[in-house]
């Protein structure tokens, strides 16, 4: 959609983008949507751990894991908590502190220790959902039943 006016000078005319300019990635664009997408699927674990617990709760010690599955949810909570809180402090550290050098190395420690505890909180969801028994029962066995 290019115009030609007097003296051959173009108007409105949109730029032809090299392939690689169409394939560059904007890394400040990536970043904001990993940490939303993050962010949601933090407060799905944190939704999801709190059911489980009100399940529980309710049951109580009918529950053939009471105990256990009362403490690894409590924990799960408690260690999500606290990433959060490291997650806080890590943004407000890069946003006042982090140019200078000397709080490079806090910045760190505080970044693996926040991955750490996410770790740990994938590895106890895991051990949840193994004691849970909300789950059905698996198909083969209600097949052999019917005979």
């Amino acid at each position: 959609m290019a115009q030609i006016v007097a003296g051959d000078e173009r108007v409105n005319e949109k730029p032809i983008l090299n392939a690689w300019q169409m394939k560059a990635m904007d890394a400040n664009r990536y970043a904001t949507k990993k940490t939303i997408a993050q962010g949601m699927l933090d407060i799905a674990l944190l939704t999801a751990n709190a059911s489980q617990l009100k399940y529980i709760l309710q049951v109580g010690e009918q529950h053939q894991f009471y105990k256990l599955m009362l403490i690894l949810i409590s924990l799960s909570i408690v260690m999500q908590i606290l990433s959060g809180v490291l997650s806080l402090s890590l943004s407000l550290l890069r946003d006042c502190r982090l140019h200078q050098p000397e709080f490079h190395q806090s910045a760190n420690v505080i970044n693996h220790v926040r991955t750490a505890f996410a770790f740990f909180t994938t590895m106890l969801n895991l051990f949840i959902s193994a004691f849970d028994s909300r789950l059905p029962p698996p198909q083969g066995d209600l097949l052999n039943n019917v005979n």
